[in-house]
């Protein structure tokens, strides 16, 4: 199963607050009265968090530098791999979870496969 899949097991973290269960975190804001498929989208790895808004405006921070959000590095050049990376990632988990369809493409090669609780 995928890194970025759902339906892993926390036990190991209540066991061992130092296991790590995966490396990405993804988180979705509606809003009160919001409707599905509105709102933001977030994808996380602990350094770096990509956020999509729900106008498809994204944010890239990095919290190694700017733990405050101050800078938005999305067009900066030295992040391209760090972004395409979590724009891959979050596209994954919006398809996976039947969200709308991200501005940004899922290749074929990483797309997600099977149920999410395998």
């Amino acid at each position: 199963m995928p890194d970025w899949a759902m339906g892993r097991s926390l036990i190991p973290t209540f066991k061992d607050p130092n296991t790590t269960v995966r490396q990405t975190v993804f988180s979705e804001c509606v809003g009160v009265g919001g409707k599905p498929g509105q709102g933001h989208r977030m994808a996380s790895d602990g350094r770096y968090k990509l956020i999509l808004t729900g106008t498809d405006e994204l944010y890239l921070f990095d919290h190694s530098k700017d733990p405050a959000e101050l800078t938005n590095v999305i067009n900066n050049p030295e992040y391209a791999k760090v972004r395409k990376r979590l724009e891959s990632e979050l596209a994954q988990w919006m398809k996976l979870i039947g969200d709308r369809s991200p501005p940004f493409p899922v290749s074929p090669s990483q797309q997600p496969s099977g149920n999410a609780g395998e």
